[in-house]
C-alpha cells in the first residue's frame, strides 16, 4: 500500500475505533460525533502517550499500539453497551456516514496531490516545524529536546508535533515522508468535523439529511477552500483592468497598477503570498502596520506546519462538545458533572489541549464552550436548581481540569509574551476589513441582520435596552479608552492628541461593534423568545464571536517579540475564520430555508451577491494550486528531503545514515546559520540537538538571549582553531557526540582547522 494509503486507513480504523465514545458523548448530535471522531481518537492516543512520556515511557511503536489497543478496548466496550441504540443509528444514517466519509477522503486526496508535487521541506518556517516534529520523534522522554539549542527542551506549544509524530511513528514512514501527510490529514480532519457540525446545525433546525450533508459540504468549501478577496484583485490585475489611481485606492503592496501584459492568472512570483499581507496601511511605499491574515486554504497550500494549523480539528472538537451541551436538557454543574466523568473527562482533554496545541486558541474555544454553557444556563433556568453559581462553579471545574491535565507542559513552557498595550497607530481601513472577510462577513452578517430585524419587528428595542447592547458591543472599547489615556499622558501626548486618537478609534471600531451589538440583541432576543431554536441560538454566538474576535487587535495586542498587533492579528484572525465558516455554512441555510427572505427582490439581489462573493474567492485556489505545484509537473514524491537528495546526494546520505544509526538524542554539532537559510539542516531532519540554530527564532521562542549566549562563538571556535585541546574541551563542555562537516561548515570556518578532528575522533561516516 502506498503510504498515503496507510494513512488513510490509519485514519479510518482510529475513527471507527473511537466512535463508540463519540456516540455515547455527542449524544446530542445528529451525526453522535462522527465527524469528529477521527480527530478525537488522535486526540486520546496522543495524549496517553504524551503522559506515558513523563513516566519515562518512550513514544516507541510498541507504545504506541497499545494505547491504541486501550482506545479499541474503550470502544468495543462502549459499542457493546449501546449496541441496540447504535445499530438503530448506523442503520438510519449510513447514508449520512458514508457521505461524510466521502468529504474526508475527498480532501485528503486532494491536499494529498497537492503534496505529492510539493513536497520539499525547505522555505519559509518547514524546517523548523519539520525540526519540532522530528525532536518528538527523537526524544527518550517529553518535553522534546529543542533541535536547535542543545540542553534545553522545546520552548513552544508543541502538542501538535507530538501527535503527528505518533502516527508517523505507528504507520512506520520516514519523518520526511510523514511531513507531507500530515498536511493532507489535518484538512481531511478539519473537512470532517465541519461537516459533522453544520450537518448537525441544518438537522437540528428542520433540515432534511439531504439538505444537510449539501450544506455540510458547503461548510467545508466556505473552511478550506474559499479566500479572501484578495483574489479577485489578483485576477483583474492579472487581466489588466483597472486604473492605477483605483490601486492607489486599493492600498495593497504588489498592487500598485494593472499588469502590463494581460493573462487569466498573476504571473508574479508566489502573488498568492500577497493575499495574507491584505490588512496595511501603506504611506510612501512603506507599511505603517504591517500584519499578517492567514486563512486555512493559504496555510495548507504555503506547507509550514504551524501549531495555529495542526489546533484546527482539535478546535472542533470543542465546538461539537459546546453544540452538544447547548441541546441538552442536563446543566453544567459540579455535582452533574461529578455524575458522568467521562463527560467532565473529554470537556476537560479537548478544552486543555487547544491550551498545549496553540496556546491563542485556549481562549477563543473556551470562550465558546463558557458562552455555550450560560447560554445553556438560561434557557433552564425556570428548572429547579439551576443557578448562575451553579453553572459558574461547572465551568470554573471544566476549565481547571483543563489546566491540571496538561500540567507538565505549563511547568516546562516559557512564554515570550510580558503584557497587554493597547494599540497605536493606523487601525485596519474598512475596505482591507470587507476585503479580506469577503464572503464570510457578506454571511455572517446577513444572519445577524436578518435576526435581529425579525426582533425589533416583533417588538423594537426602547433606549434603554439598545444601549446595553451597545455598551456590551463597544466594552473593549471602553476598557481602550482609560488605558490609552492613560499611558497617552505618561508620553506627555497633548490633549488634541488624545482626543484626536479616541475618536479615529471609535470611527475605526464602529462597523465591527455594530454587527456585535447587532449579534448580541438577537442573542437576548431569541433567549427571552423561549422558542427552541438552539441552532439559531448557536450559530448565532458563533458569528457574533467570531466578529468580536476582530475587534479584538484592532484595540489590544499581546506584547511580544515583534512589538506591534502583527502576531495577535494573525492568531485572532484565524481562529476568527474558523467560527465564522461553521456559522456562515448555518448562515446560508437558514436564509435560503422558510425563515430566510421572503420578498422575491430580497432574495434574488442577496443571492445574486453571494454567488458572486463565493466565485470572487474561490478564483484564488484554482489558480494558487497549480502555481505552487508548477501546474503538477516533476515526478510525484512525498519525500520532503528529495530536493536534497538530488541537489546534495552526499547530505542526504549522510542524513540517512544518522536517522538510522545514531540512538537516542546525541548532542551535534554543525555550522550556526541565521533564520530562514538551509542552516540547521541535519540538526532538523535527524531531531539530533546542536548548539544553536536559526538564533532570531529562538530568541522569539524564550523571550531572552541568555540560554544563546557564547554558544554561535563557541561553534566557530570549535571548528577554526587548530588547537586540539581547546576543541576538545568546548566539545565536552557542551557535550558534543557528532560533529558534522559537510559544504556549510567549509564555507563559513574555512579548511583550517578541520583536520584536527581525525586526531582525537573516530570517522563513523564519509561521502564527498
Amino acid at each position: 500500500m502506498t503510504p498515503l494509503a496507510v494513512w488513510w486507513l490509519t485514519a479510518l480504523l482510529l475513527g471507527l475505533a473511537a466512535f463508540p465514545l463519540t456516540f455515547a458523548l455527542f449524544g446530542r448530535l445528529h451525526d453522535r460525533g462522527y465527524g469528529l471522531s477521527k480527530a478525537l481518537a488522535l486526540l486520546l492516543v496522543g495524549y496517553a502517550v504524551w503522559l506515558l512520556s513523563y513516566s519515562g515511557v518512550p513514544m516507541l511503536r510498541l507504545t504506541i499500539v497499545l494505547m491504541v489497543g486501550v482506545l479499541v478496548a474503550a470502544g468495543g466496550y462502549a459499542a457493546y453497551r449501546q449496541r441496540r441504540e447504535l445499530r438503530a443509528f448506523l442503520k438510519a444514517e449510513w447514508p449520512s456516514l458514508l457521505a461524510m466519509e466521502g468529504v474526508f477522503l475527498l480532501t485528503f486526496a486532494l491536499w494529498g496531490a497537492v503534496r505529492l508535487y510539493d513536497p520539499h521541506i525547505s522555505g519559509t518556517e518547514k524546517p523548523m516545524d519539520f525540526g519540532f516534529m522530528n525532536a518528538a520523534l527523537r526524544s527518550e522522554r517529553f518535553p522534546p529536546q529543542d533541535m536547535w539549542l542543545s540542553g534545553f527542551s522545546i520552548s513552544y506549544y508543541y502538542f501538535g508535533y507530538v501527535i503527528m509524530a505518533m502516527v508517523t511513528r505507528l504507520t512506520d514512514v520516514p519523518s520526511a515522508e510523514g511531513y507531507n501527510l500530515a498536511l493532507a490529514l489535518i484538512p481531511a480532519l478539519v473537512a470532517s468535523g465541519t461537516c459533522g457540525i453544520v450537518f448537525s446545525l441544518v438537522r437540528g433546525s428542520g433540515g432534511s439529511r439531504r439538505r444537510a450533508i449539501a450544506f455540510g459540504a458547503l461548510g467545508v468549501v466556505l473552511f478550506l477552500l474559499i479566500s479572501n478577496l484578495a483574489g479577485a484583485l489578483e485576477f483583474m490585475r492579472a487581466r489588466g483592468l483597472g486604473a492605477v489611481e483605483f490601486w492607489r485606492w486599493i492600498g495593497i503592496k504588489g498592487l500598485e497598477g494593472p499588469a502590463s501584459d494581460p493573462s487569466w492568472a498573476p504571473r508574479d512570483f508566489w502573488w498568492w503570498w500577497r493575499s495574507t499581507r491584505l490588512i496595511d496601511t501603506v504611506a510612501s511605499g512603506q507599511s505603517l502596520d504591517y500584519t499578517i491574515t492567514e486563512f486555512p486554504f493559504f496555510s495548507f497550500l504555503l506547507g509550514d506546519m504551524h501549531p495555529h494549523v495542526m489546533a484546527l480539528p482539535f478546535g472542533l472538537i470543542v465546538v461539537g462538545l459546546a453544540l452538544n451541551l447547548l441541546r441538552g436538557d442536563t446543566p453544567l454543574s459540579v455535582d452533574g458533572l461529578a455524575r458522568r466523568p467521562f463527560v467532565l473527562l473529554a470537556m476537560c482533554l479537548a478544552i486543555g489541549a487547544m491550551g498545549f496545541l496553540n496556546s491563542w486558541d485556549l481562549p477563543a474555544y473556551g470562550a465558546v464552550f463558557a458562552i455555550a454553557a450560560l447560554l445553556h444556563g438560561h434557557l433552564l433556568r425556570d428548572t429547579p436548581g439551576v443557578t448562575p453559581p451553579r453553572i459558574i462553579g461547572g465551568l470554573a471545574l471544566v476549565f481547571l481540569g483543563a489546566i491540571v491535565l496538561y500540567l507538565p507542559f505549563y511547568l516546562h513552557f516559557n512564554s515570550q509574551a510580558s503584557g497587554i498595550l493597547p494599540v497605536r497607530g493606523p487601525g485596519t481601513r474598512l475596505l482591507h476589513y470587507m476585503l479580506f472577510w469577503g464572503v464570510l462577513l457578506f454571511l455572517g452578517a446577513s444572519l445577524l441582520a436578518r435576526r435581529a430585524w425579525e426582533a425589533w419587528r416583533e417588538r423594537p428595542a426602547p433606549w434603554r435596552e439598545l444601549r446595553l447592547y451597545l455598551l456590551a458591543a463597544f466594552g473593549l472599547f471602553l476598557v481602550w479608552i482609560p488605558v490609552e489615556f492613560v499611558r497617552s499622558v505618561l508620553d506627555s501626548r497633548t490633549n488634541e492628541a488624545i482626543w484626536g486618537a479616541i475618536l479615529s478609534r471609535f470611527i475605526n471600531v464602529l462597523p465591527m461593534s455594530l454587527l456585535v451589538a447587532a449579534g448580541i440583541f438577537a442573542l437576548v432576543r431569541l433567549l427571552a423568545s423561549r422558542r427552541e431554536r438552539r441552532d439559531d441560538l448557536f450559530a448565532l454566538m458563533l458569528v457574533t464571536l467570531g466578529f468580536g474576535l476582530t475587534l479584538v487587535p484592532e484595540l489590544f495586542f499581546l506584547k511580544d517579540f515583534f512589538g506591534s498587533r502583527m502576531n495577535t492579528m494573525f492568531k485572532v484572525y484565524y481562529q476568527a475564520w474558523a467560527l465564522l465558516a461553521v456559522g456562515s455554512a448555518y448562515a446560508l441555510h437558514a436564509l435560503t430555508g422558510p425563515q430566510g427572505f421572503r420578498a422575491p427582490a430580497a432574495r434574488y439581489l442577496w443571492t445574486g451577491a453571494g454567488v458572486l462573493l463565493l466565485a470572487a474567492s474561490l478564483y484564488y485556489p484554482v489558480a494558487a494550486i497549480p502555481d505552487k505545484t508548477r501546474n503538477f509537473a516533476g515526478a510525484p514524491t512525498l519525500n520532503g528531503l528529495a530536493y536534497v537528495h538530488d541537489r546534495q546526494p552526499a547530505e542526504y546520505e549522510a542524513i540517512v545514515w544518522l536517522q538510522s544509526n545514531v540512538r537516542n538524542a546525541p548532542v551535534i554539532l554543525e555550522a550556526v546559520g541565521n533564520d530562514y537559510t538551509e542552516y540547521g539542516r541535519i540538526s532538523g531532519s535527524t531531531g539530533l540537538p546542536t548548539l544553536l540554530e536559526w538564533p532570531g527564532h529562538e530568541l522569539q521562542w524564550r523571550g531572552s538571549s541568555g540560554p544563546l549566549a557564547g554558544r554561535r562563538e563557541a561553534v566557530e571556535e570549535i571548528y577554526k582553531t587548530e588547537d586540539s585541546a581547546q576543541a576538545r574541551k568546548l566539545l565536552a563542555l557542551y557535550n558534543v557526540e557528532y560533529v558534522y562537516v559537510g559544504q556549510r561548515e567549509r564555507q563559513t570556518y574555512g579548511e583550517a582547522g578541520l583536520a584536527k578532528f581525525g586526531a582525537f575522533m573516530d570517522r563513523v561516516w564519509e561521502k564527498d
